[in-house]
Order: structure tokens, then sequence, then C-alpha cells
């Protein structure tokens, strides 16, 4: 969504929340609710309090930038009061003035030729889309799921026989937990973090330099994959 679908007086809100949450003038849940003159930001710290109705939160909540939810309406069934919550896109935005993002890199690439690339042309890329780009494996829920499981299963079987004992044991659950969180409906940055570190052998397992070398062929298209789900 390139223009966000917002004017400038939606823009100017977005800053200003932004810029009060930025400022502890708000904290990032707070409570809007309808008075005889207006709309009122009650969590808000002093008395320059944006001026906005409950139609320019359901704009900025249709574009993901807010959560809002309904707390209470008046006898008359129309909504009274809302919580709204930031989101971490709405700081993103506002930082880079709503200029769009740039495409992503990981779209610009198939993940036969990276392998293929990334290791000299020494190894087969079984069970692989080898023409299917990043974002259209990330779209598509059936061949994220077979090529996940594909890049698992290969990367599982590159180093499996360099290691022995709680290392494999170690090793083999970061690359079943690796491929739960990629296909989770929202994958968590912190544990695929964590778990890269484990499966790079930066962290966790013990390893070595050319170990390093046989996982990164499979383990970065996974890493691709994993920043195109959580932009």
């Amino acid at each position: 969504m390139a223009s966000y679908n917002l004017t400038e007086d939606h823009k100017h809100i977005l800053r200003e929340l932004v810029g009060g949450s930025e400022d502890e003038k708000l904290p990032r849940s707070f409570t809007v609710t309808s008075s005889n003159i207006g709309w009122v930001i009650i969590d808000w710290k002093g008395d320059d309090s944006p001026k906005l109705d409950l139609m320019d939160l359901q704009v900025l909540a249709e574009d993901d930038f807010l959560s809002l939810r309904v707390v209470s309406y008046t006898k008359q069934g129309s909504i009274s009061t809302v919580k709204c919550t930031l989101r971490e896109k709405a700081f993103e935005v506002v930082r880079n003035d709503f200029t769009p993002p740039t495409p992503s890199v990981a779209t610009q690439y198939n993940i036969g030729t990276l392998i293929h690339t990334m290791s000299g042309g020494n190894i087969q890329t079984v069970g692989l889309a080898k023409d299917a780009e990043i974002s259209q494996i990330v779209n598509d829920p059936a061949l994220l799921h077979s090529q996940v499981e594909a890049l698992t299963k290969n990367l599982l079987e590159e180093v499996k026989a360099f290691l022995s004992g709680d290392d494999l044991i170690q090793y083999s659950q970061a690359v079943r937990s690796l491929k739960e969180e990629l296909l989770a409906e929202r994958p968590d940055p912190s544990v695929l973090k964590r778990l890269t570190g484990t499966l790079s052998f930066f962290a966790d397992v013990e390893g070595t330099i050319a170990l390093t070398v046989r996982a990164l062929p499979y383990l970065y298209p996974l890493l691709l994959i994993a920043a195109e789900r959580l932009q």
C-alpha cells in the first residue's frame, strides 16, 4: 500500500500520536472517549492533545497503524469509548516521513540459483522449486510449506554427519523449531534470531567454520523467507 491511503490530515494526526508517544505524553495503548466537545484522548499528558474524530482512528486502524477496540456504547447504541494501541508500523512510517518502503531484496532471488551460487554448484537442491522467487513462495501457503520443509530437511542432512550426541539432538530440535516458526501465522523475530545463531553455529551448538559454510546455503534462503514474512 504505497500511499497508505492517508490524507494529509491523517498523516498529521499520526505524527502527533507518534510524537506524543516518543515524548512520553501518550502511552502506546491509550483510551479515546466522546464528550460534549468531541473525541478526547484521556491518557494524553498536557493541553496540546491532537484534535481527532472516531473516523480518523478507524482510518488509521484500517491501514494497520494502530489497533482499535470498542470499550463502550451510548444508550442509543453509538460508540462512546475506544481503546487504541499504536503499532510499530506507525513509528516506522513517521520516521520515514511516509515514504513507501523499497522492495525487499529477497524478492529478487530464487532459491535454486541462490543455493547453487553459494555452494559453488556442489549442492543438490532436492525438493526445491528452483525457479520460485522468495516473494512467490511467501505468498503461496502450499509452496511456503513445501519449500520450508525441503530447506530445513536439506539443512539437517547437510550437517548431521558432522554432529553427534547432544549437539545433534539440539541442532535437530532447532531445525524443527525454525520450521514451525517460519510457518506460524506470526513469526516471532526474537525466536528467529536465536535459532539463527544456533543453526549457523554462531551460538548454542559447537561447530566450526566449515560447518557454517555447509549450513549457510540452506540457512540463508530460510532467512530471506523470514525477512519477507516479517514485513
